[in-house]
């Protein structure tokens, strides 16, 4: 491990143990990021997503902003991170592709909007997960990432808010969004 790595998780360490009750620390992209409590919208978002997955999946464990989300360690030599997705899809035995979640989510806010556009995108596929799911308020789409090559994946299919977007196998769900709101002032972000 480099002195930079040691010293970003030393600094993220150091602001996770001090960060007060409902704010998020993470490490993404070598940076120590600090986020405000969520938003009504955001987590309204979060738990229709969780609902969604787990009525459609029954077979699988969700975990989401409404229950324990667990602190993921991206294993990376030259950039490791810690993250707390919004909403995971494991398998039920948490065992899965190596241990890895089969669907991470992030829904944009927005403190957090480039950092799940740009950053998370490339951490979570240096991570090798499966798929990601980026709900993305500002832009009123709908995004899932799949095949992780590197700092990218391979595929992305986007959908507007008020339409299906289907999540292939191993995943087999298609979720409604319809039901998701715009934020209140979207052009004031």
């Amino acid at each position: 491990m480099n002195v930079g790595t040691a010293t970003a998780l030393d600094g993220y360490a150091a602001m996770a143990a001090v960060a007060p009750g409902g704010w998020r620390v993470e490490l993404v992209d070598g940076h120590v990021r600090v986020t405000p409590q969520e938003d009504a919208g955001h987590a309204e978002i979060v738990a229709s997503l969780a609902a969604q997955l787990g009525a459609q999946r029954p077979d699988l464990t969700v975990r989401s902003g409404v229950g324990p989300v667990p602190v993921l360690e991206l294993a990376d030599e030259e950039m490791p991170g810690r993250v707390l997705p919004d909403v995971l899809l494991m398998p039920a035995d948490g065992g899965g592709a190596g241990g890895l979640p089969l669907l991470v989510a992030e829904v944009t806010m927005k403190a957090t909007g480039n950092v799940d556009r740009v950053e998370k995108v490339r951490s979570y596929a240096r991570a090798g997960f499966p798929a990601y799911l980026l709900v993305d308020r500002h832009y009123r789409s709908t995004m899932l990432f799949t095949q992780p090559s590197g700092a990218r994946y391979i595929q992305k299919n986007s959908v507007p808010f008020g339409e299906r977007l289907t999540l292939p196998a191993p995943l087999n769900v298609s979720l409604d969004t319809a039901v998701f709101p715009a934020p209140v002032k979207p052009n004031t972000w």
